[in-house]
């Protein structure tokens, strides 16, 4: 939570991120549900919009949290907080969500505007900045986080990114290997994931994204064989794990043939954190390892979730002009909600929300079953089946 909170603004607060999620809870609630008054909703709104203001992680999630959680309690009774949401999104450079939320509430907007005409020009060249085109040559408007990221790309060879998961990064990595590919001709990409499942997802969004760039005759590879630069005479862009890479790096072929001899000029390093990871972790460090040694000059993008020291990756593979970038707020919202037994009657199912380590009890519900009275696999079936929409499909930790 924001450090600027009032106390009692910070009371208000956490009743509506409360709120927030009691109305969305399953299962018929046993107490009241806690309601805010237009008067508290509008102070609270308010001052989201000077915290949007800041540079501070803490505060701009802080904002977020409170427009999109007005919204999603009195969107209907108060379409005011939609219009001001629309103002506070832009405000934080969130146009994604801004997006999401036009979308989501067309007729709210479209009934009621904002009277605050200052407002929105500012929204309007805050557009005009995170304006970018994406790999059609279309305009797309990005969040302040892929904006500077993709600035910090331009502008050092290598750069190391840490920001969370849902910050958009895969985003900015594919317009990253397409910028490349269009700045250097015969580029030879090499892009970097963890596992073999994700090599299809990275696979099918490259493909896509290279063809609407234009490239559609860029290889892309997924296996550690060296192509022949005839072949690969646009580019190539290999999409590989840890162990795929060192087996490309030492094939025979990329030994002996000039044609097919590998030649790395950029290393996309995606789920970086990764190299701390026992076994696997090794074989990556070797695997970057070697290609920082036997090609100086590449440039390598090394993308991490949370990481607090970016730069720490930099300095391990000595890649001087390096730049890190951390980024710590999220253009997303996550609740964590910790369920257990009602402290009284066993049949209900108690819920709470873990908020910056604070646990704020949400009430109990009754679902239909008793949590005590069920085996382990039929609870957690019925319980995933109670909390998840028709035809939809839910993780339970």
């Amino acid at each position: 939570m924001s450090t600027f909170f009032p106390t009692d603004l910070a009371r208000l607060y956490r009743r509506l991120l409360v709120a927030q999620v009691q109305a969305r809870l399953p299962g018929k609630e046993q107490s009241a549900p806690i309601r805010l008054s237009d008067d508290e909703l509008g102070r609270l709104v308010g001052f989201g919009s000077i915290l949007a203001l800041s540079d501070d992680p803490a505060d701009r999630t802080a904002a977020f949290e409170i427009v999109t959680c007005a919204v999603a309690v009195r969107h209907s009774e108060v379409p005011g907080f939609v219009c001001a949401a629309e103002l506070i999104l832009a405000r934080l450079g969130n146009f994604p969500g801004r997006g999401l939320l036009r979308r989501r509430y067309r007729q709210v907007l479209g009934n009621e505007r904002s009277n605050a005409h200052y407002l929105e020009l500012e929204a309007l060249a805050r557009e005009v900045e995170n304006t970018q085109m994406d790999a059609a040559g279309r305009e797309v408007l990005l969040t302040d986080f892929q904006c500077d990221v993709l600035q910090t790309f331009s502008e050092a060879p290598s750069v190391s990114v840490s920001a969370p998961t849902s910050a958009g990064k895969s985003f900015v990595l594919s317009l990253e290997v397409i910028r490349r590919i269009r700045a250097r001709p015969h580029a030879n990409i090499v892009y970097l994931v963890p596992t073999r499942a994700l090599i299809r997802q990275v696979m099918l969004t490259l493909r896509e994204d290279l063809a609407k760039a234009g490239l559609p005759r860029v290889a892309l590879r997924s296996v550690p064989t060296p192509i022949d630069r005839q072949l690969a005479s646009r580019g190539v862009v290999y999409v590989l794990t840890q162990e795929r890479l060192l087996s490309l790096l030492h094939a025979e072929d990329a030994l002996e043939s000039a044609e097919r001899q590998l030649r790395v000029t950029a290393l996309i390093v995606d789920e970086a954190q990764g190299i701390g990871d026992g076994g696997r972790g090794i074989l990556l460090h070797t695997a970057i390892d070697t290609v920082r040694l036997r090609f100086p000059a590449v440039g390598i993008i090394f993308a991490s979730p949370l990481a607090k020291n970016p730069e720490y990756l930099l300095d391990l593979f000595q890649r001087e002009g390096g730049r890190p970038f951390l980024e710590r707020h999220s253009p997303v919202s996550q609740n964590i909600i910790l369920v257990g037994r009602g402290h009284e009657d066993r049949a209900l199912t108690a819920f709470r929300l873990l908020s910056d380590g604070v646990q704020l009890d949400l009430g109990e519900r009754d679902l239909g079953f008793s949590l005590a009275a069920e085996g382990v696999l039929a609870r957690r079936a019925k319980f995933a089946r109670t909390i998840a929409r028709k035809n939809g499909c839910c993780i339970v930790y």
